[in-house]
């Protein structure tokens, strides 16, 4: 199933190193020898399976086949004689165009002027003043 040591020690609820130990001891071989054999069979299993059910979960298969056997997605680019490609190329007007769009693009943005407002005479609770009458 292609687990991790850890993910094999938790499930059979041994620290991973006493695993290892018992591995040795039951095959005669290093873990690390036996898990290279034991991937190996895992990964034509993947493929075998990805045969198998390509037809019905593609996006899944295309998935474990990256993660597991190192497949991937790849684009072959054609490319003629250089003498024969015709390299397309913008005219004058075309970089003119593209040089304002540009400068449109990174001018800063003009902020809107604020509406004026007639200027309301000042109260005296505004000012802060007491309003008294003098007598005389």
């Amino acid at each position: 199933m292609l687990c991790t040591e850890k993910e094999i020690a938790a499930f059979f609820n041994v620290c991973k190193d006493t695993m290892i130990v018992r591995v040795q001891e039951h095959y005669g071989k290093k873990y690390t020898e036996l898990m290279d054999e034991f991937i190996e069979v895992g990964k034509a299993s993947l493929r075998r399976l990805q045969w198998q059910h390509a037809e019905k979960n593609v996006v899944m298969c295309i998935f474990l086949g990256k993660q597991y056997l190192g497949q991937v997605d790849s684009r072959e680019v054609i490319r003629g004689n250089k003498d024969k490609q015709s390299e397309q190329q913008l005219t004058d007007e075309e970089k003119a165009k593209l040089k304002d769009l540009l400068e449109k693009l990174n001018a800063p943005a003009k902020q809107p002027e604020p509406a004026a407002q007639p200027e309301a005479e000042p109260t005296p609770e505004a000012q802060n003043v007491i309003p008294f009458k003098a007598v005389v």
